[in-house]
């Protein structure tokens, strides 16, 4: 047994040392190496244990970051179905902005031209002078909005100087006026004008039903037609535009609305459109110009008062708003100048006319005024 040993453990480079020597090196290298063998594996398990511990104690401290973010984590799908949302939103979005801005362009080129338009006058305009932007809408609707509001302005600017013009009296005393201008086409063209000015029976909130019922108070279909149910085309908050055609063909397109002035005064403005980019005109096409101030007022002894004034050309044809044949307006007034000379025509369907509104309206006589109506 003992040389078995001593075969095991001597080699050929130590075969000059004594073979004691040799085994007990032997034997002291196999006790260390597996002394350090131990300390090893014990560091080892000791390590192992540290880990296995500081896994725990992060995952301690994990646990409630997991748990904050885990109501709002989404799936990728959900992530890029909203974003392509954002997306489509964003770009439906650029396109009202483009469409927007080339509104504007477009609102400040017709703004220009108005604008250049209005440069282009010399001295005042007085409110019996008549003016492409008085009867003008652009179809673009912020202009058309912006035309809107500037014609009715202008009128209800002017309503006390057009009463003072055409020689209505003070507020408390009757009037009535009656009379067809002779005119030509440079100075307005033939045109008749009515007014009254009279006490007022019926309640002072019947104004407000005017701006509804435009087309019945100036009787633009004669007082033997019905008018249809509604005849608003356009309603922009406060303010109507009432389109319709009448049993003799004329083309109606009103624009009215009305103003509160005191607590003792309201007044309505009426205004017919002729140049409006809405509506297509042709020669067919008959029309009037016709401008309409209505106004209830209260006077200190109480009493509610009322007063109109009405101006209106006679039938005009198409876009170029030459004056349409007598002819044509004669069977409008139901009277007959067929065997009237041509020189004394024009003369005798003033009177007639005339004749024709006395025998209809108010058996006052027409004052003379001042404006130069008679």
């Amino acid at each position: 047994m003992e040389a078995l040993c001593k075969a095991e453990f001597v080699d050929a480079k130590e075969g000059d040392q004594p073979l004691d020597e040799i085994l007990d090196k032997k034997l002291r290298r196999r006790v260390y190496l597996k002394n350090m063998r131990r300390i090893y594996r014990r560091e080892a398990k000791e390590e192992r244990a540290y880990l296995l511990n500081k896994v725990r104690e992060l995952e301690q401290l994990l646990e409630p970051l997991h748990n904050r973010f885990l109501g709002t984590k989404l799936p990728w799908r959900e992530v890029a179905r909203a974003m392509d949302e954002e997306r489509h939103h964003a770009s439906k979005e650029r396109n009202q902005l483009i469409a927007q801005a080339h509104s504007m362009d477009r609102l400040v080129f017709e703004m220009n031209t108005w604008v250049a338009a209005q440069m282009s006058l010399q001295g005042e305009l007085g409110s019996h002078v008549p003016t492409w932007r008085e009867r003008s809408l652009f179809a673009n609707p912020q202009s058309r909005h912006l035309g809107k509001a500037w014609i009715l302005q202008q009128m209800y600017h002017n309503t006390d100087r057009v009463f003072l013009e055409h020689g209505f009296p003070p507020k408390d005393h009757d009037f009535h006026l009656f009379d067809i201008v002779m005119a030509p086409p440079d100075d307005g063209g033939t045109h008749i004008v009515m007014g009254m000015q009279h006490d007022y029976m019926m309640p002072p909130d019947r104004l407000a039903t005017y701006c509804e019922t435009i087309c019945a108070m100036l009787r633009v279909n004669h007082m033997q037609f019905p008018l249809p149910p509604s005849t608003v085309g356009e309603r922009d908050g406060a303010v109507l535009l009432h389109q319709m055609t009448t049993c003799f063909g004329e083309h109606i397109n009103i624009l009215t609305t009305s103003f509160d002035s005191s607590p003792t005064s309201s007044t309505v403005v009426a205004q017919e459109i002729l140049a409006d980019e809405a509506v297509s005109v042709t020669s067919e096409h008959r029309r009037r110009r016709r401008s309409y101030w209505a106004e209830v007022y209260r006077l200190p002894d109480g009493r509610w008062r009322r007063r109109f004034f009405l101006q209106l050309s006679l039938r005009l044809c198409g876009q170029a708003e030459e004056q349409a044949p007598l002819e044509e307006e004669e069977l409008v007034w139901g009277v007959d100048l067929s065997h009237v000379p041509p020189e004394f025509k024009d003369a005798q369907f003033r009177h007639q006319v005339k004749n024709v509104w006395l025998s209809i309206g108010p058996s006052t006589r027409p004052h003379k005024n001042k404006g130069g109506l008679s």
